[in-house]
Order: structure tokens, then C-alpha cells, then sequence
């Protein structure tokens, strides 16, 4: 869509300036890098079953 500049005020700008709230000052980092979003994630006694689970997605946190 050509809109990854504008992904920063979408996912961190937007919501907290709409509900009045201070923005984060942590900051997370992307990586383009495959990688495939697990089929399912056991928490506790729970299994959550991802948005778009087993696909290939392009874009990763970096956890470094």
C-alpha cells in the first residue's frame, strides 16, 4: 500500500493523541525478515490461534 511511513503515527500517535493519553517513549524496532507466525501460542492453560496463523509474514520485531 506505500504507507510505511505513516505506520509510526497509525500504531503509537493516533490512539493515545484521540484518548488524551501521553505517548510511549519506548520504541520498538522492525526488521524485514520471513518469518512464520506459529499455528497457535500456549499461555498458561490457554491457546490463542493468531490473526493469520501459520502465514508468512514479511516484517519482524527485533528482539536483539
Amino acid at each position: 500500500m506505500n504507507s510505511l511511513h505513516r505506520l509510526e503515527a497509525f500504531a503509537s500517535h493516533f490512539g493515545p493523541d484521540f484518548y488524551g493519553l501521553p505517548r510511549n517513549k519506548e520504541t520498538i524496532t522492525l526488521i524485514k525478515k520471513n518469518w512464520q507466525l506459529p499455528v497457535s501460542i500456549d499461555i498458561k492453560e490457554d491457546k490463542i490461534v493468531p490473526l493469520l496463523a501459520g502465514e508468512q509474514l514479511t516484517w519482524q520485531v527485533d528482539n536483539s
